[in-house]
C-alpha cells in the first residue's frame, strides 16, 4: 500500500468515525474536525466522553497531527499524535508519537491503566482502517 493510500484511510471520516472505539456519534463541524460522542470502558475507567478531534498541520502525503479533547465520566482528556509515513519495500510504515494529558478521576486511575488502554485504542485504530481503491 502507499502512503498516499495509508494518508486518506487514515484522514477518510467514514474511517475516522468507524474505528474510534464506542462512537456512538460522529459529526463533522469543518473540515478536519469533528465533535464525537464515545463510550469507553477501561478497567475502571468507563464513561460517555464528548470529544473534538482534528487533524492539524497536514503535509499530504508525509505527515499529519491528530489533536483531541475529551471531556466525560469524571475525566479530562487531551492529547496530540504524530504521524508520519514512509515508504519501505512493499509497504508504509506509519510512525505515531503522541502524549495524552488526563485529568479527574481517570488520572487517579494510574499510568499503568493508561498506557495499556492507549496501546489498545491505537491497536484498535490501524486494524479498523480500510480503504477504498475504486
Amino acid at each position: 500500500m502507499s502512503k498516499h493510500i495509508a494518508f486518506d484511510a487514515i484522514t477518510d471520516p467514514n474511517n475516522l468515525q468507524n474505528v474510534i472505539p464506542g462512537c456512538e456519534s460522529f459529526e463533522i463541524s469543518s473540515p478536519n474536525c469533528y465533535l464525537i460522542s464515545s463510550k469507553l470502558k477501561f478497567g475502571s475507567i468507563q464513561g460517555v466522553y464528548k470529544s473534538k478531534l482534528e487533524i492539524i498541520d497536514i503535509n499530504q502525503p508525509d505527515s499529519l497531527r491528530l489533536t483531541l479533547n475529551a471531556k466525560g465520566t469524571g475525566a479530562r482528556i487531551q492529547g496530540e499524535v504524530t504521524m508520519i509515513f514512509n515508504t519501505l519495500p512493499g509497504v508504509t510504515q506509519v510512525v505515531v508519537e503522541g502524549y495524552v494529558k488526563v485529568a479527574g478521576f481517570a488520572a487517579i486511575a494510574g499510568q499503568n491503566i493508561l498506557s495499556g488502554a492507549a496501546n489498545v485504542l491505537l491497536k484498535q485504530f490501524f486494524s479498523s482502517l480500510k480503504y477504498n481503491n475504486n
